[in-house]
């Protein structure tokens, strides 16, 4: 019978797994999109710029901006689920390996948050993402609705940190019990 821990790594790497997967089918679909939006046929001249703004205009009618940062963002969490199913798994394996991996993704994700940030603070600064867009829009909403939602992410992470916890120590003290 697999240990909890080795059953929470699996799902986050099979979750991580489809995300990509889903996110990448989801690009060539845009990118088909984008395709059909530049192709004029043989329109040329009025006929043609007509065309193209009324493609224009469908494509925000239709959300197709926001669906492409939702594709990105997919990915991300997409890496951020791998990343952590690769943490819980090398932190019981190896301590060798654990450190410099951990040292690794903390400074990586350091960096990024604080892009995240610089590019909430500064408008005019080039770190813009689909991430930052979407938390600055959270925080031009107003100060409740970020407290909500920071609330909500705090609660969201110390319940999935309890958990993976709990499977973590479980599957310690079932391998301390076992070379008794």
């Amino acid at each position: 019978s697999p240990t909890r821990l080795s059953v929470a790594v699996n799902a986050l790497w099979f979750l991580s797994l489809a995300m990509s997967l889903i996110s990448a089918l989801s690009a060539i679909i845009v990118q088909q999109w984008m395709r059909a939006y530049q192709d004029l046929g043989f329109l040329t001249g009025r006929e043609g710029v007509r065309l193209r703004e009324l493609r224009y205009k469908a494509l925000h009618r239709w959300r197709v901006p926001e669906i492409v940062n939702l594709v990105s963002m997919l990915l991300q969490a997409a890496l951020v689920l791998f990343l952590t199913g690769v943490w819980l798994n090398l932190e019981v394996l190896n301590n060798t390996v654990f450190l410099p991996y951990a040292t690794f993704v903390a400074v990586s994700f350091a960096f990024l948050a604080s892009t995240i940030a610089l590019s909430m603070i500064r408008p005019a600064c080039a770190y813009k993402s689909a991430l930052s867009y979407a938390l600055s829009i959270i925080v031009k909403t107003g100060v409740m609705s970020l407290y909500y939602c920071v609330v909500f992410v705090v609660l969201v992470v110390t319940k999935a940190v309890q958990c993976l916890l709990s499977v973590y120590h479980g599957s310690l003290l079932r391998s301390q019990m076992l070379r008794v």
